[in-house]
């Protein structure tokens, strides 16, 4: 059972389907499995059979206030309607009040007191990942914000995470802590005219290499490969319809 307050999916949202498909597909080495939905059809990218992420249709509502092409980011939660009451009551917006899923579960969005949008979701026969930090596979969550307390605050109180703070070049990075279990980072954006947003990181063997392949297929370079002593070498591309993704090649373990 997924425990309430884990970080346990992304889902891609497009203007075209297709092109989705075959970016995330060739890039990490997933499958891609689609089902028919009212108005479309839902994807989910696979690896050895097992759920990793998801890809989905962009609202009309969406493309019409000019909302690009994004990833979303879902927490576990036990009843999607009363987190949601509860992330109001503690500054947050609602977005969509909880609604049902056909029978895949419910779910509901809101934006956190710093404007990020932020997802959550009530299983029912979908739990969300189903694989997780392995190569192919998301393996970190990242918010970047002008107000990295206040989200930080507002995290806290809403799943009761822990927190543990690492000094970067520009203030500090806090990494949420659920089940003794590193679970997310929050991190002060680089301009603060930047709007909020949660980020997925994909867990890749060569960052040099997908970013070379990232671009071949379509992709723009937001950063060159960096590289963080003792967390591993990144990258962020804008996808080929202008999804925000990034990318780690995690430093090795220490014995």
């Amino acid at each position: 059972m997924v425990q309430p307050g884990s970080v346990l999916l992304g889902r891609v949202r497009y203007q075209r389907l297709r092109w989705g498909e075959a970016f995330y597909t060739e890039l990490f080495g997933l499958d891609l499995e689609e089902t028919p939905i009212p108005g479309g059809k839902y994807g989910q990218f696979l690896k050895d059979g097992k759920n990793v992420a998801g890809l989905a249709q962009q609202q009309d509502q969406e493309r019409e206030q000019g909302i690009p092409p994004h990833w979303n980011t879902y927490i576990a939660v036990e009843d999607a309607e009363l987190v949601a009451k509860e992330a109001e009551r503690l500054g947050a917006t609602i977005v969509a009040p909880a609604f049902d899923v056909l029978e895949s579960g419910r779910m509901a969005v809101v934006l956190d007191p710093t404007g990020a949008a932020i997802g959550f979701w009530q299983a029912k026969e979908h739990i969300g990942a189903q694989v997780y930090a392995e190569e192919g596979t998301i393996t970190w969550w990242e918010l970047m914000t002008s107000d990295p307390k206040r989200a930080t605050e507002f995290y806290t109180q809403l799943f009761g995470y822990g927190t543990q703070d690492f000094p970067v070049e520009k203030g500090t990075y806090t990494v949420l802590i659920h089940k003794s279990e590193q679970a997310a980072g929050i991190m002060t954006a680089p301009q603060a005219d930047v709007p909020a947003v949660w980020t997925p990181y994909f867990h890749v063997a060569d960052a040099d290499a997908t970013l070379e392949k990232a671009t071949r297929l379509g992709a723009t370079e937001m950063m060159p490969v960096t590289e963080a002593e003792g967390v591993g070498r990144f990258s962020w591309v804008t996808d080929p319809q202008g999804a925000v993704v990034a990318f780690i090649q995690p430093a090795p373990r220490q014995q």
